[in-house]
C-alpha cells in the first residue's frame, strides 16, 4: 500500500494516526465557541453550466 506520492505506507505511519485521533488534549469540538450565523439580508443565486448553452446534440 502506498501513499498519493507513491511512498510506502509503513508501521510508523499507522502509529502516527492512531496517535493522533487518540489525543484528546484539542478537546472533541463539543466545547467550541462557535459563532451563530448572521443573516443580513437574501440574495437569489443562479448558477449557469457551459452545458446548457448547448442544444444537446453534441
Amino acid at each position: 500500500m502506498t501513499w498519493h506520492d507513491d511512498e510506502a505506507l509503513t508501521a510508523a505511519d499507522v502509529a502516527f494516526t492512531y496517535d493522533l485521533l487518540a489525543d484528546t488534549t484539542l478537546g472533541d469540538g463539543e466545547d467550541a465557541d462557535v459563532p451563530s450565523p448572521e443573516f443580513r439580508g437574501s440574495a437569489a443565486l443562479s448558477t449557469t453550466y457551459p452545458w446548457s448553452t448547448t442544444d444537446g446534440s453534441t
